[in-house]
């Protein structure tokens, strides 16, 4: 493996790794490999909430008038 040139990471490499582990963490308790208590799934779902977008359906309804006019000249 070659080496690095940064030896740190920058802090959204940084932010990126932390929301993968809370991720990690919650698939565990899902399958059933680690226990939790309401308490802690409750805190890692408001870093996960500051951390990823909120996928939300938008719908914009909106009535939109105009005239188109036209003219055609042949050569």
């Amino acid at each position: 493996m070659a080496v690095r040139k940064n030896l740190f990471h920058d802090a959204r490499t940084r932010e990126k790794i932390q929301t993968s582990q809370l991720v990690n963490r919650l698939m565990s308790y899902i399958n059933g490999e680690i226990e939790l208590d309401n308490g802690k799934i409750r805190a890692i779902e408001i870093l996960l909430k500051k951390s990823l977008p909120d996928l939300q359906s938008v719908a914009i309804d909106q009535k939109i008038d105009a005239k188109l006019e036209f003219s055609w000249q042949e050569s």
